[in-house]
């Protein structure tokens, strides 16, 4: 029953990240493979939730 802000975003990525398993049959490492699970699913927000598209930027522009 509460909004969907970047704090709910966050945790959804935390917890896809720690109970995601990323294919063994793709070439990137499995680095890069776990961290894509956490962009998918800001991905996925995103089009759920049009507004959070601006925050987001902010914040992978402040961490880059």
């Amino acid at each position: 029953g509460r909004p969907f802000d970047m704090a709910v975003l966050e945790s959804l990525q935390r917890k896809a990240n720690r109970v995601g398993q990323p294919m063994r049959t793709a070439v990137a490492d499995p680095a890069y493979r776990r961290a894509m699970i956490g962009a998918l699913v800001a991905k996925a927000a995103v089009r759920l939730v049009p507004e959070l598209a601006e925050a987001l930027a902010t914040k992978q522009q402040t961490s880059a």
